[in-house]
């Protein structure tokens, strides 16, 4: 995730584009459905990534087919703690609650993040909204 954008008004379309690039191109290696994500781009809303995923997961668990999306350098999503106390990535809860969700409803679908910030398991709220990871995740020191 190092890739993502300073500017904290890009990285919510960028992340959406790495995301939707990523699983595009392991599932077309395995010939598994990508129909839905395929219309997914930068300007489309975190939602539309969701439904899109969740029908290729659905796929994947019909072909036992086991997803691990490893997420580096998370603190280029979530920012600094300084960002997360002054605001302006508002869309990071947003984005934790759809990968919660996907893990929820997928049992074949898992999520790594790894970084230098601990934020999105040890604080309540993110950018003034709760953080749908808190005391749900389990957080492992390597």
């Amino acid at each position: 995730m190092e890739s993502l954008p300073s500017d904290p008004q890009l990285v919510k379309g960028r992340f959406i584009k790495v995301v939707r690039d990523l699983f595009l191109d392991e599932l077309r290696l395995r010939k598994l459905r990508t129909h839905e994500l395929q219309s997914i781009g930068e300007t489309d809303d975190v939602g539309q990534l969701q439904r899109a995923l969740q029908k290729s997961l659905r796929n994947c668990r019909e072909n036992s087919t086991q997803v691990v999306l490893a997420l580096d350098e998370v603190e280029s999503l979530v920012g600094d703690a300084n960002d997360i106390e002054r605001g302006g990535r508002d869309y990071v809860p947003e984005i934790l609650g759809v990968i919660r969700a996907l893990v929820q409803q997928n049992p074949n679908f898992s999520v790594i993040f790894s970084g230098i910030t601990s934020a999105i398991i040890e604080r309540g709220y993110l950018y003034g909204r709760e953080n749908p990871l808190f005391s749900w995740a389990k957080q492992y020191y390597i």
